[in-house]
């Protein structure tokens, strides 16, 4: 009797810690837990789920307008952004603006711009991205005359996405620069996926 006591006691200890094992294999939460056949658990991953498609969006432009010749302006500009993401990471952007409201004379007269962004994807609601592209621009100011340039652009921001289809954001972005002016903007605005 005493050598087998050892015995049903570690029986009933295996008995209770396969119950346990039963009652959390056969109560998942929500189907969250997922047991394959050979008893290994899994946890779904917590990747963030897969953005592709189209967006349109709206954005108002600071400009910062600095000539060698002429004090720096700071006209204001409104501009459309029409996108399509192909991925978490990347989407492909067109966008053009306009000026709508003009300081020392100093306008931008029309923008149109081509942009690859890459976006860093995450659990959280903010996506901090980066923007690599080309720009077409004509700026115009009072007794120095009017230029349309095209030039390397390039930038970044961070969006807040307070749903699958809405995002607010908020970015810097050079235009353009070379030896005679530079035109950069600080931008904040919105974007709707579809």
């Amino acid at each position: 009797m005493k050598t087998t006591l050892p015995f049903l006691a570690l029986g009933l200890i295996s008995a209770a810690a396969q119950a346990q094992v039963n009652i959390q294999i056969n109560a998942p939460a929500q189907g969250d837990v997922y047991v394959p056949a050979q008893g290994a658990v899994h946890y779904p991953s917590q990747a963030p789920a897969l953005n592709r498609g189209s967006y349109n969006g709206l954005q108002y432009n600071w400009m910062r307008y600095d000539h060698r010749q002429m004090r720096t302006a700071n006209p204001g500009a409104v501009t459309f952004i029409s996108g399509y993401q192909f991925d978490d990471y990347f989407s492909l952007e067109g966008r053009i603006g306009t000026n709508v409201d003009s300081d020392h004379n100093a306008k931008l007269t029309y923008h149109a711009g081509a942009f690859l962004k890459g976006g860093w994807a995450n659990p959280t609601p903010f996506t901090p991205y980066v923007l690599l592209g080309v720009t077409n621009g004509r700026f115009s100011a009072s007794g120095y005359g009017s230029g349309t340039q095209t030039d390397f652009s390039y930038g970044g921001g961070v969006s807040l996405s307070s749903s699958r289809y809405f995002s607010l954001n908020l970015e810097y972005v050079s235009y353009f620069s070379d030896d005679q002016f530079d035109l950069s903007s600080f931008n904040a605005g919105f974007n709707f996926r579809f």
